[in-house]
């Protein structure tokens, strides 16, 4: 069976720099214990379905000739070379059978000069000969791997079949020394494990090489079966579960996190640790994506080869914000893609009559209170203004 949406805009386009995905399988081996898809019927390790690289090779191939008419909204990304995230549901090194396919993807994405974010816990692999020879044809291109914690017994118990914190970190020194942008992403950080991480992984993190380090706190599944599997981790990782699903927490679609000024304060030491490091620091939480030092969060935006990323989300609004006041035109004069998105989203994340990614922005950005909606963002309130196109107006008051 082929992996029909292994190439894919997310809904992702209200926040993110990258809302461009590319999966070589729709499942994963690693079968970590805070990944939610193990409670979604979606992780496994047999592969019912893998992406095709010879439909992979006639999108690039149409997007390289940049034909009049784009057939789809997946193509005008390609033309436009937007950056995409490859390893977005699934890591694409997480066995070998998904290995073998992953490197004749990056084979297509390189010779067609793609800007590319490749993210996978497994960088002992890339650092193999037939790797490498792929990785070393691309112009544009980073390699991220996440960590929830470094101690190797930590790891064992979280992510038991991704190769250990230090075999990554030993990996992606060797990658940085060598040539390749590298960067880190530490996903999920539970709250029992800030002081390992900003203390002992932060800087392990920069000897390795990594100029840019993303931060993401602990997501639940609203899936009673993943907190349950989750509360059976050992103390203090189960309380740091029980605390993040207790009455505070915040629902988020399918997700329970807790509250946005919690996880900002939380985060402050990791931050410094980030910063004290001469790294930038990349705020991936839901509620807190303004607050990082780079327009998106995964550090694109000061990337050379990636100045595509895409800036048409709230996020940029926010940022880009001349006063306090934060409106739409801001973002409405940015580059989106014109054809209709709809397909890609899921039954509840479409909006009623919205086609194109302005229509899903613009229906979100109306309806103040819901989720990922400007006033969602931490400071950022509406207090009914709107503007001449009666469109929202939000303000932002730091602090």
């Amino acid at each position: 069976m082929v992996y029909n949406y292994a190439m894919s805009i997310t809904s992702q386009i209200y926040f993110c720099g990258i809302p461009f995905r590319l999966d070589t399988s729709p499942t994963c081996a690693f079968g970590c214990r805070y990944c939610f898809r193990t409670h979604r019927g979606g992780n496994n390790s047999v592969h019912s379905s893998l992406a095709s690289v010879s439909r992979l090779a006639k999108k690039l191939t149409r997007a390289a000739i940049r034909e009049p008419h784009a057939r789809d909204a997946v193509e005008e990304l390609l033309v436009r070379r937007v950056p995409i995230h490859f390893g977005g549901l699934s890591d694409p090194f997480c066995d070998e059978t998904t290995s073998t396919l992953s490197i004749a993807v990056l084979r297509e994405l390189a010779g067609s000069n793609q800007p590319t974010v490749l993210c996978t816990k497994n960088l002992p692999r890339l650092i193999h000969d037939d790797a490498l020879s792929v990785l070393n044809r691309f112009k544009s291109l980073v390699i991220q791997t996440s960590f929830s914690c470094f101690s190797k017994n930590t790891a064992r118990i979280l992510e038991p079949y991704a190769p250990s914190p230090n075999e990554r970190l030993l990996a992606m020194q060797f990658l940085s020394s060598n040539g390749f942008i590298v960067t880190a992403r530490c996903q999920p950080v539970f709250m029992s494990l800030v002081p390992e991480i900003s203390g002992d992984l932060i800087p392990s993190i920069a000897v390795a090489g990594a100029n840019h380090v993303s931060v993401e706190y602990l997501k639940l599944p609203v899936e009673r079966s993943g907190r349950n599997c989750l509360a059976s981790l050992p103390t203090p990782l189960a309380t740091d579960v029980a605390n993040a699903a207790d009455g505070s927490h915040l629902r988020i679609g399918r997700e329970l996190l807790l509250p946005s000024t919690t996880r900002w304060d939380l985060s402050q030491p990791i931050i410094a640790a980030i910063r004290g490091e001469g790294m930038t620091y990349g705020a991936a939480d839901y509620g807190l994506y303004h607050l990082g030092d780079t327009h998106c969060c995964c550090g694109l935006s000061k990337m050379p080869g990636f100045e595509n990323y895409f800036r048409a989300n709230i996020t940029t609004a926010i940022r880009r914000r001349h006063s306090e006041s934060i409106i739409f035109d801001t973002i409405s004069k940015y580059w989106t893609p014109s054809k209709s998105v709809r397909r890609y989203f899921n039954s509840t994340s479409r909006r009623p009559g919205a086609s194109t990614v302005k229509d899903f922005l613009l229906a979100k950005w109306n309806r103040p209170g819901t989720a990922n909606a400007p006033d969602q963002y931490l400071g950022v309130q509406f207090s009914g203004d709107r503007d001449s196109h009666g469109n929202c107006i939000y303000f932002f008051q730091p602090g």
